[in-house]
């Protein structure tokens, strides 16, 4: 290839690349690069034209893989997808490059030694090998088409990109607003894509610092800048009330009839969950009372002496205010 591999799991994207397909990675590995600690899984890419994109892998040993329906991670989506299994010699050099433990065995003992009589009860020995230096190599490939995940590839041809990393890593912006609106289309019926796709936005706004910035929302599609304030703002932002209510902001937002603020709903507690757990659980008795002078713990129950016997209890009868030595937690 003409293309020099800086990230062997990439491969398939550099292949693209060197036959003229413009393609980048999404879901884990996208939101890796900007500093999320994610595992990754299947490799997804985007490309313009899933078809043609698979004939490119498969003429240079890749093999389809059949499936009955489209999945991304565990959730199940109707999407046009192609899944692809990376050449065998990759797929065998990939195993090998993980550490296995294997079984070291002792050296035969003499005959005529003491150690003869004792082989027969020595354990075997497990010896890890040392760790391999060789990264990971190629996975299973899932090509998505961009349009369908509300990515524009426009200019990340070839010849429009510097270097393998801006050629095959979307930039954030556009990370951030393709997620948005493939979140906000997300049918109500599918809540497995739906919550993959928010904690993904959430995890993001979590680890990468450009986005804790007011001012990054200039980068942002603007039906997507009240979505940035709001999250900004202390919105619990992975709840089904904040994505419904992003929806119909996003939709005032494309006629003009809302007009952007540092926070769409302050009035709303129900977009507020993380600040109403914090009131109630501030609200709450300590659970972990100190005991004061006087016997009581702050809240001012009393503390029951499990040393000292109550007589009414002892005789099996409770007289008026024979229960004074027990707290109202009944302990």
């Amino acid at each position: 290839m003409a293309t020099t591999n800086s990230d062997r799991r990439h491969q398939p994207c550099y292949l693209l690349r060197d036959h003229g397909i413009p393609c980048v990675v999404w879901f884990e590995d996208a939101i890796g690069y900007y500093g999320v600690p994610t595992v990754v899984f299947d490799l997804y890419v985007l490309v313009s034209d899933i078809e043609a994109a698979a004939q490119v892998l498969t003429q240079n040993g890749w093999t389809l893989v059949p499936q009955e329906k489209g999945k991304i991670g565990n959730a199940n989506v109707k999407c046009a997808q192609r899944r692809l299994a990376p050449p065998y010699e990759d797929v065998q050099e990939a195993e090998l490059s993980v550490s296995y433990p294997h079984i070291s065995m002792p050296p035969p003992p003499s005959e005529d030694s003491h150690e003869a009589e004792l082989s027969d009860h020595r354990p075997h020995t497990y010896i890890p090998p040392p760790p391999s230096t060789k990264p990971p190599g190629p996975t299973t490939t899932v090509l998505l088409p961009a349009a369908d995940w509300n990515f524009n590839l426009e200019g990340y041809s070839p010849e429009h990109t510097e270097t393998l990393i801006t050629a095959v890593i979307p930039p954030l912006a556009g990370l951030v607003d393709a997620l948005i609106d493939s979140l906000l289309d997300c049918s109500s019926n599918n809540g497995m894509l739906r919550d993959h796709l928010a904690v993904q936005i959430a995890y993001l706004y979590s680890w990468a610092p450009a986005l804790q910035e007011r001012a990054f929302a200039d980068h942002l599609m603007y039906e997507h800048r009240q979505y940035h304030f709001d999250v900004l703002s202390g919105m619990s932002h992975v709840t089904v009330p904040f994505i419904s209510h992003q929806g119909k902001v996003r939709e005032a937002l494309r006629k003009g009839t809302h007009e952007l603020r540092d926070c769409s709903a302050r009035d709303n507690k129900d977009l507020f969950s993380g600040e109403w757990e914090a009131r109630v659980l501030a609200s709450m008795p300590n659970p972990f009372p100190e005991e004061q002078e006087d016997g009581k713990v702050e809240d001012g129950w009393e503390i029951y002496d499990h040393a000292e016997e109550n007589e009414s209890m002892a005789s099996g009868y409770t007289k008026p205010g024979g229960l004074r030595g027990i707290n109202r937690q009944g302990f």
